[in-house]
């Protein structure tokens, strides 16, 4: 009997060390399995604020940085300042100091006058436009030069496009407004140098010869 309860007390007390043995592997289970999922839901929760975050300051400077329709070009009219680089396919051809502005016409409401005047070392020179407001809401407007030259201009986002045809030779013009005070000014100057045709189309090359691009800021 003794030998008996001796084998049964060995075999209980293996037995309650087994136990003790799977309850402490299963606790340290879920204290893992708890702590993993603490880790994914911060890992998520993280993610999660930083998209939103990141999507938030995007479209905040998106609207910072980019004028609607309706403000163009009433809240950027004034006086800014840079230079005008002119550049051909070889070597920068110069880098003029050039103040900007866009002012309201004292004679009509619905133009606007701007200029460019260059200042180097002799006299300034100044190249006057008049900008002339067509359809608000479909951005179209008609540009004026001094010598009674008129060619379209559409606003498209934050930026005036304008494009016309004199001489074979193309201009291209875009001037970006931002709400940072900010003006960026490109104008792209090609010359026609081959034509060739087929049975339908009429296709016409031309090289782009000059470039003048510069940055304003108030």
């Amino acid at each position: 009997m003794i030998i008996k309860n001796r084998f049964f007390c060995f075999f209980f007390e293996k037995e309650r060390k087994k136990i003790k043995l799977q309850f402490i592997f299963l606790f340290i289970n879920c204290y893992l399995t708890m702590q993993l999922k603490i880790k994914y839901i911060i890992i998520i929760s993280y993610l999660s604020f930083s998209f939103v975050f990141s999507q938030s300051k995007r479209d905040q400077s998106v609207d910072e940085e980019s004028p609607t329709p309706v403000s163009f070009p009433y809240n950027f009219t004034g006086k800014y300042f840079g230079n005008l680089k002119v550049s051909n396919n070889i070597k920068l051809l110069s880098n003029i100091p050039t103040e900007f502005s866009l002012l309201k016409s004292e004679e009509n409401d619905s133009e606007f006058v701007y200029q460019l005047k260059f200042i180097g070392k002799g006299e300034k020179e100044t190249k006057k436009y008049t900008l002339v407001i067509v359809n608000e809401e479909k951005g179209f407007y008609v540009i004026k030069d001094e010598n009674g030259m008129e060619f379209m201009g559409v606003l498209i986002e934050d930026t005036l496009y304008s494009t016309f045809e004199l001489d074979d030779k193309m201009t291209f013009t875009s001037l970006r407004f931002t709400n940072s005070g900010e003006v960026y000014l490109k104008i792209m100057l090609s010359k026609k140098v081959k034509k060739s045709k087929n049975k339908n189309n009429k296709l016409i090359n031309s090289n782009v010869v000059l470039l003048q691009q510069a940055k304003f800021t108030r």
